[in-house]
């Protein structure tokens, strides 16, 4: 009989993959950390797009607003100043990129906050307090650089999205836009000093708010609460003017207390801003599919939300909103019970 074959010899184990750092060759040495943040600068600039002129003008705003601190109580502008770039630093997740890119991680992180108070120590040195923008840039830094090995990848925001009743469409809207709603936070906040025009504001950004309503969430979180239709749609059309009265409501009530005989325009607002979430709860659902991210804009629709800024328009956009009404209430009967239309 042919002699039994030799069993194979075991494969080696594979050796350990070793990370790459700036003394390996795996590592890149055209990449530089200034190089990376010049390209993420550059698709900011790329998805803001035509907003920047808006973005400037507030972080013009914002500026002014220092400046006016500044001149009147400069220790709290740099103290304001001051925690804002230690914060950064302790909650910065650029941390291990860092230790990978630099030789000497501390040093960068030191030039980062000089190069972020410089903006506040030249507004405290032209409101005429030099020693206040001196301490600020000699001892934030150094208040920033505590020994911290990496942070972490998540940290805890100010918003909480249980005050929102943890609504998909308010959450996912606000993850995507949190700059575009900080913005429009700061321009409320600047324009509650000024009589009528901060109400009319506010009814800008209830138009704003029909973003939450641009995109369909899966059919799974519709049938979530088990609910039917019509119970369906009171519930997406409360949390909408809940989310968008808690959102406001600090600054329609500073605006009320500033200019008393202003204050019957917010009866116009909240008529307004009810009106407009309510067409735009109807028009999504009335369109809802969820095999399309996102509804289908007709003409018909946009045209409604036009009527509701122009008077003569408004019976058209009256007349839409029940049309879209009856339409919602067939729709999500076709996809929660699997009635056909």
């Amino acid at each position: 009989p042919p002699a039994p074959a030799a069993p194979p010899a075991p494969a080696a184990p594979p050796a350990p993959a070793t990370p790459a750092t700036p003394d390996t060759p795996l590592f890149r040495s055209d990449l530089s950390l200034g190089r990376l943040r010049l390209r993420l600068a550059a698709r900011w600039l790329r998805s803001v797009g035509w907003f920047l002129p808006v973005v400037l003008l507030f972080a013009a705003g914002i500026a002014a607003l220092f400046f006016a601190v500044a001149a009147a109580h400069p220790l709290w502008a740099a103290l304001i100043a001051a925690a804002l770039v230690v914060r950064f630093q302790l909650t910065r997740r650029d941390t291990l990129l860092m230790n990978l890119l630099l030789r000497r991680p501390r040093l960068g992180a030191w030039y980062d906050c000089h190069l972020l108070l410089l903006p506040a120590s030249l507004l405290l040195l032209a409101a005429g307090h030099p020693w206040h923008a001196l301490v600020l840039q000699a001892a934030a830094p150094t208040a920033a650089l505590l020994p911290r090995r990496g942070a972490a990848l998540r940290h805890r925001s100010l918003l909480r999205i249980g005050w929102l009743g943890w609504s998909p469409e308010w959450c996912a809207t606000l993850r995507r836009h949190r700059i575009a709603t900080l913005l429009l936070a700061l321009g409320a906040l600047l324009l509650a000093a000024v009589p009528y025009w901060s109400f009319i504001y506010l009814g800008f950004t209830a138009l704003a708010a029909v973003e939450c309503y641009t995109r369909n969430e899966p059919l799974a979180l519709l049938l979530l609460p088990e609910l039917e239709s019509g119970r369906l749609l009171a519930r997406k059309v409360f949390e909408a003017l809940r989310n968008y009265l808690l959102a406001t409501a600090p600054f329609a009530l500073a605006a009320a207390l500033l200019h008393p005989r202003a204050a019957w325009v917010a009866a116009l607002w909240l008529a307004f801003s009810t009106l407009v979430l309510l067409y735009a709860v109807l028009a999504k659902y009335a369109l809802y599919d969820p095999d399309e991210p996102r509804p289908v804009a007709s003409t018909v629709m946009l045209f409604g939300l036009i009527g509701f800024l122009l008077p003569p328009l408004l019976p058209v956009s009256l007349v839409l909103l029940v049309r879209y009404g009856l339409r919602a209430e067939r729709n999500l009967n076709r996809y929660l019970h699997d009635y056909s239309r």
